[in-house]
């Protein structure tokens, strides 16, 4: 050993660990006295597990009787006890970067080894699992987009919102008044079966799956609802609420009907209406009670309350007026307009027509939208002639005059204006108004996609 500047110079030192397995006969405790020396041992440097080198590795030395080489030994073999405890410790308390603590199991013993990387080195026999979460599918709604659209001057400023469907299932609302056009996605499983479309202000009923209605409401968010047979609901104009059979599947026809009050959300309001026996309700009244049709006649009946408004096929009813088709006793049929405040009715010659007979839209898949115009001059009906064909017009209920506004193309439904000027509806031009000062009718769009379904709400909602 020799000293520069006062310090040792460095040495190499090995040292060997043992286990408790004798490396000769494979037993655990003490190596028996007949245990040959090291030196007579073949390979048995290939056979040590637990190796640890400090510094560079140098050629081994057997010779033991040095004394001071066994007091170096003796020391080295504490320092490098020392320096295992010291690593495991490091170990438990999460290592160092670049060190890891594998276990090494050899001959039934188990033996920690600390192993220091150096720069450039890969952590040895350490395997790593990486759980990466599978992603969630999503769906992604496009965003309702609103643009400035042309109209036709004639109906420019109306106070008036249309709502349709186009052949796309895109559902569209034309504000008539700021000449805008929003447009926005069908809900899911939303039906448009003629009939079943009701539009209030900031909601849309379609009908749903399982027999039941979808309510789609204008913030995006739509829910199934049982309101009732979906092909005709009994929607209270201007309100939310809507009359709900109670147990037609046990009584039918034979047997007296209840009727129950909901709101939107199928929740019952505790009123109720009775009908006797062979009896429907097919709509209902301006002021919220059943239209009932019992016995060939049409009577509006509510929770305690029946009033006769006409005898007759019922083609149209307002609070003003009810207009019905009617025989004689010669079976000559035409039209008859009732006075509900007076209950006089009056018939309207010029409806008298052999050749052809008047049905209310509504049975021909027609909204539940009131036929008659606000004033009460004006009533939306169907015409069908002996050939079968059927013809969408307007009966003038002051001349008994029958307008015809061509074969429409889609359900035949008719939305009137406010102050019953204009009456809107889906023709051969697409979205198409009829006026009644020119007595012209003129598509609303210059261009539009062919609607599907017609509603109406005021302007603004």
């Amino acid at each position: 050993m020799s000293v520069m500047d006062g310090r040792p110079e460095s040495e190499r030192i090995e040292i060997e660990l043992t286990s408790n397995v004798d490396p000769i006969d494979g037993q655990r405790g003490r190596h028996s006295p007949e245990r040959q020396p090291d030196d007579q041992i073949p390979d048995l440097a290939a056979r040590q597990t637990g190796d640890v080198v400090i510094g560079e590795p140098v050629e081994p030395s057997h010779t033991s009787s040095n004394p001071s080489q066994r007091r170096l030994y003796t020391t080295a073999t504490l320092v490098g006890v020392f320096a295992l405890l010291l690593g495991w410790l490091i170990g438990r308390a999460g290592g160092t970067e670049g060190s890891v603590t594998p276990t090494e199991t050899t001959a039934g013993v188990t033996i920690a080894v600390t192993t220091t990387l150096l720069p450039g080195e890969a952590i040895p026999g350490v395997e790593t699992t990486t759980t990466i979460a599978a992603s969630r599918p999503t769906t992604t709604v496009r965003a309702p987009t609103l643009a400035a659209v042309e109209l036709d001057p004639r109906v420019a400023g109306v106070e008036l919102t249309l709502v349709g469907v186009t052949g796309s299932r895109e559902l569209v609302e034309l504000d008539l008044a700021s000449q805008t056009l929003l447009e926005r996605p069908l809900p899911p499983f939303a039906s448009i079966d003629t009939g079943t479309m009701v539009v209030g202000d900031d909601w849309i009923v379609f009908g749903g799956p399982a027999g039941e209605s979808l309510v789609a409401y204008d913030d995006g968010t739509s829910e199934t609802v049982n309101l009732g047979e979906p092909w005709q609901p009994l929607w209270q104009p201007g309100t939310g609420r809507f009359w709900r059979i109670v147990g037609y599947s046990q009584g039918g026809w034979a047997e007296p009907l209840a009727y129950e009050e909901i709101d939107l959300h199928g929740d019952t309001t505790g009123a109720t209406i009775d009908i006797p026996p062979s009896g429907w309700a097919w709509s209902v009244d301006a002021d919220g009670d059943l239209i009932v049709d019992v016995a060939g006649k049409y009577y509006s009946v509510g929770e305690s309350s029946a009033e006769l408004v006409a005898p007759g096929v019922l083609l149209g009813v307002s609070s003003v007026v009810a207009v019905a088709r009617d025989c004689d006793a010669r079976l000559r049929c035409g039209v008859w307009v009732t006075d509900r405040e007076t209950g006089e009715a009056r018939e309207l010659e010029a409806s008298w027509n052999p050749e052809t007979s008047y049905e209310p839209t509504s049975n021909w898949g027609g909204a539940r939208s009131p036929a008659v115009s606000p004033d009460g001059t004006m009533c939306a009906v169907i015409a069908r002639s002996n050939g079968g064909a059927f013809t969408l017009g307007l009966i003038d209920l002051g001349t008994g005059e029958f307008v015809q506004l061509g074969e429409p193309v889609a359900a035949p439904t008719v939305i009137w204006s406010p102050d019953g000027r204009f009456a809107f509806f889906l023709g051969a031009q697409g979205l198409e108004a009829y006026d009644r000062s020119s007595r012209q009718a003129f598509p609303v769009l210059s261009e539009s996609q062919q609607w599907i379904a017609l509603g109406g709400r005021p302007s603004g909602s």
